[in-house]
């Protein structure tokens, strides 16, 4: 069950970093996104940086259930790539706000995940 909770917040925590980007937010506004408080976002999340490194590896894990389904069913190497270059590039397409440099710049340890 907490494992679900958890995993809601995470994904609402993409959409907002989504919507708006991991810089123009701050604990107190995601923590009222989540419907949490201060404390219980810090309990949970430890910090804004930990709470995006939990956000990314949530969103490889359903990269990489992603992958295996599309790849299930092709059949060649140049398929698969095809593929995942389509793939990321969704990916890309549905995150005009997502500042990677940003990230890069302030939030080492989730960049280093990606």
């Amino acid at each position: 069950m907490e494992q679900v909770i958890l995993h809601q917040l995470l994904d609402k925590a993409n959409s907002l970093f989504r919507s708006v980007g991991v810089g123009l937010v701050h604990e107190e506004q995601i923590a009222a996104e989540l419907d949490i408080n201060l404390a219980a976002f810090r309990g949970l999340f430890g910090s804004k940086s930990e709470l995006i490194s939990q956000v990314i590896r949530r969103n490889l894990t359903r990269q990489r259930h992603e992958h295996d389904e599309l790849f299930a069913n092709l059949g060649t190497p140049v398929e698969c790539l095809l593929a995942l270059l389509h793939h990321s590039l969704h990916e890309l397409r549905r995150s005009p706000h997502y500042d990677y440099h940003v990230m890069r710049e302030q939030y080492p340890q989730a960049w280093n995940t990606i």
